[in-house]
């Protein structure tokens, strides 16, 4: 199996190419829906079940299934979308520079997509057996970097339905596969106040960006007040004029936590900030919420890595863990089902024009996910 996927690297790096060179940033619709059309191709051809979940402001979903003998599935998870604006692709095409390539997104994530078809296929081909007895489902979204707003939930109920998950987002630089993740909170503090004329009748209105001052302090103060998570007031806004008492003033926060109790702690600590009130005649109203839940280590992800460091050794590599800051699709699936991170390839400088995959650790993954897969297959328990 592991001569095989040497074999076709060629083919791999030459649809790695493909996808890399069309644009497919978020809202890139036509481009996003021309690269999930190229990967159901590819999934159709390995005889699996493809589904098109059709969407209106982003890209369309790509949903895989192939059902297997044990009535186990794998979840595979991918995104097809990039944050890099139209014409990057054209500007910068794909390239292979020494050990590394380049391009728009061909280390987040459209590397783990190639590494995922490539498992599968050696899997087709060199192991019938496991392929005929492992159940696969897969989800390829298209809004992965605006927070999966619109696929979160296809994804939980995929996950809900398999036995194990293996997220392709990229390895962190050293190689590191993620076994945590921070949870991801997005909140916006809104201050109404009082307009009034700053010169002939201040005392009639109420400032509302005194208001959100006094509230920013206070945010950025929870900072160390509880380990479980982290605050950040990353924009503001407000007023309209230097002459004009400012009616409305509003900001974006940002809050990571570590544990999933550390939620409710960060949510009521925002809700007493915007109770409080420092300047008469203003209100404030809290919006937003958490989009994932930390991502933690569990009995049964350990379980997962016990088998991917077998995988990892025979491929001729030592499986190391990682925890992270950033959120992926699994912070979602990890709620339902145990869950491997970080499955992609190496590389590093992710969301820049000079993000790279080391073109070595495209077969080396891939080799290390067919066989981490016929593994857990293998071992027959739930985890």
């Amino acid at each position: 199996m592991f001569s095989y996927v040497d074999s076709v690297g060629p083919e791999q790096l030459e649809l790695l190419r493909r996808l890399v060179d069309i644009d497919s940033d978020t809202f890139n619709k036509p481009g996003v829906d021309a690269a999930g059309s190229i990967l159901a191709g590819e999934l159709e051809k390995l005889g699996l079940q493809v589904r098109v979940v059709p969407q209106h402001e982003v890209g369309n979903h790509l949903l895989g299934y192939k059902p297997g003998t044990a009535g186990r599935d794998v979840l595979l998870v991918g995104h097809l979308d990039t944050v890099h604006p139209r014409g990057s692709a054209l500007a910068h095409p794909f390239r292979i520079e020494g050990e590394r390539a380049y391009g728009p997104g061909v280390y987040d994530m459209k590397g783990g997509l190639v590494v995922a078809l490539f498992a599968l296929k050696a899997l087709r081909e060199k192991r019938p057996a496991t392929w005929n007895s492992v159940g696969v489902r897969l989800v390829f979204n298209s809004d992965e970097e605006t927070g999966s707003d619109t696929s979160r939930e296809l994804i939980a109920g995929q996950a809900r339905s398999a036995a194990a998950a293996c997220i392709l987002e990229a390895a962190r630089q050293g190689g590191e596969y993620v076994s945590q993740r921070k949870g991801v909170g997005t909140f916006t503090l809104t201050v109404q106040g009082k307009s009034a004329h700053a010169g002939a009748q201040p005392e009639l209105g109420a400032n509302s960006i005194a208001e959100l001052a006094t509230k920013v302090v206070a945010l950025q103060g929870l900072n160390g007040s509880d380990s479980g998570f982290s605050v950040n007031v990353g924009v503001i806004r407000g007023g309209e004029r230097a002459n004009v008492v400012p009616a409305l003033a509003e900001c974006q926060i940002d809050v990571r936590v570590t544990e999933a109790a550390a939620v409710e702690r960060a949510h009521a600590q925002l809700r007493r900030i915007a109770a409080s009130v420092s300047v008469p005649g203003t209100r404030a109203v809290l919006s937003g919420g958490f989009k994932h839940y930390p991502m933690t280590a569990s009995p049964g992800q350990q379980a997962l890595f016990s088998l991917l460091e077998k995988a990892g050794a025979e491929v001729g590599f030592a499986v190391r863990q990682a925890a992270t800051g950033g959120a992926s699709d699994g912070n979602t699936t990890s709620r339902y089902t145990p869950t491997l991170d970080g499955m992609g390839p190496r590389g590093d400088l992710a969301h820049s024009l000079d993000e790279y995959v080391v073109v070595d650790s495209l077969p080396e993954r891939t080799k290390a996910l067919a066989r981490f897969i016929e593994l857990w297959s293998q071992a027959g328990h739930p985890a």
